[in-house]
């Protein structure tokens, strides 16, 4: 591969594009970073998620353009984060309404070159929000968790240590957190 020219170098630095990813990756970075120190890491996350969805839709356009793609991409985008956290608790909805959401982000695409960023900012939140761990009993598609048993334990808050139950791990009735 051919080594750039300093010239070369200077026009990539210099560009609008390079420029507006710079200042939105240290926008979201300081946003979470200082919603982590002041709230806690949950909150940084949602809100680092939050920022990023609509960073994807932030084009250099004019003030009157930009303000109505950003407030479609954060409405779409929250509507898309709201309707599949609601759906984590129904499978089978959730079934249904990840190819749904798809085919809508899709459909958004239609508007032109400049809506395939807000079709992926759509689509971005729902795998993120897809992504976090299942809670026990919460009825998601999951595995059962292995550190729930039925064998009796001797004395709260310690250890099962049947052979036949768990075979050592935590009893679940046993922990007030649970």
């Amino acid at each position: 591969m051919p080594m750039l020219a300093p010239r070369q170098i200077l026009v990539v630095v210099h560009s609008r594009y390079f420029t507006s990813g710079l200042v939105s990756a240290i926008g979201v970075a300081l946003l979470a970073l200082g919603t982590a120190a002041l709230v806690g890491l949950g909150a940084a996350i949602a809100l680092g998620s939050g920022a990023l969805t609509v960073c994807f839709a932030d084009n250099p356009a004019p003030t009157r353009v930009k303000r109505v793609e950003l407030l479609f991409t954060s409405v779409a985008s929250t509507a898309a984060f709201a309707l599949v956290s609601a759906s984590q608790w129904w499978p089978p909805v959730q079934i249904v309404l990840i190819p749904l959401l798809g085919f809508c982000s899709g459909l958004i695409a239609v508007w032109g070159k400049r809506a395939l960023a807000m079709s992926f900012s759509v689509l971005f939140i729902s795998v993120i929000t897809l992504g976090p761990p299942p809670h026990p009993g919460s009825g998601r598609l999951s595995p059962p968790s292995p550190s729930f048993c039925s064998a009796p334990c001797s004395t709260p808050h310690t250890r099962c240590s049947s052979r036949t139950g768990c075979g050592g791990a935590p009893s679940a009735r046993h922990w007030p957190s649970c």
